[in-house]
């Protein structure tokens, strides 16, 4: 493929990106104005956004490119939490997650674009977007029992819940992306 043809390859994977990106917030912002927990549209967010991690390996040519968008959505972000845009990215409490997921996102895709490593940064973000949204979302339903981790309340139940979809988000990586 010549460097133009990866160029316009890349733009349009970008484009797709941005639109993709976009729907997902649009869609958690309906369903918030629609009464849904805010906790909820943000796991909504975390999930949509998350498993763009797939797609992204499959359209892209260039890391450079496939990292940008992530790379955006941090700065992005990062105003939305700053000035209160998004409200449906956020959760009850506010927290960094909303920078620190595309941030996690831009490095996994800048250091292991590369097979055989794509499976580690594939697998690494369906973790992150799968493991953190069944614990919290177990936990906060059904979390009977309760522990502190670093001065944060965590649930047996929502834990066991990570770990389980955690371990189904490697399986899956392996299975697109082999090793």
């Amino acid at each position: 493929m010549s460097l133009a043809e990866t160029f316009r390859t890349d733009l349009v994977a970008m484009l797709i990106s941005a639109l993709y990106v976009m729907g997902v917030i649009a869609l958690a912002e309906v369903l918030r104005k629609r009464g849904m927990a805010r906790e909820v549209t943000r796991k909504v967010v975390h999930l949509g956004i998350g498993m763009w991690i797939v797609p992204t390996y499959m359209l892209f040519q260039n890391r450079i490119w496939a990292a940008l968008p992530a790379a955006g959505f941090v700065l992005l972000n990062a105003a939305a939490w700053n000035f209160g845009f998004f409200r449906s990215m956020e959760g009850e409490r506010r927290n960094v997650g909303v920078i620190l997921f595309p941030l996690s996102t831009a490095l996994a895709i800048w250091f292991f674009w590369l097979p055989p490593w794509s499976v580690v940064g594939v697998g690494a973000i369906l973790v992150l977007c799968w493991g953190d949204a069944a614990g919290a979302l177990v936990g906060r339903r059904f979390g009977r029992t309760q522990y502190t981790v670093f001065d944060h309340q965590r649930s047996l139940e929502g834990s066991m819940a990570m770990f389980s979809a955690s371990l189904l988000a490697i399986v899956a990586a392996f299975m697109v992306f082999g090793a």
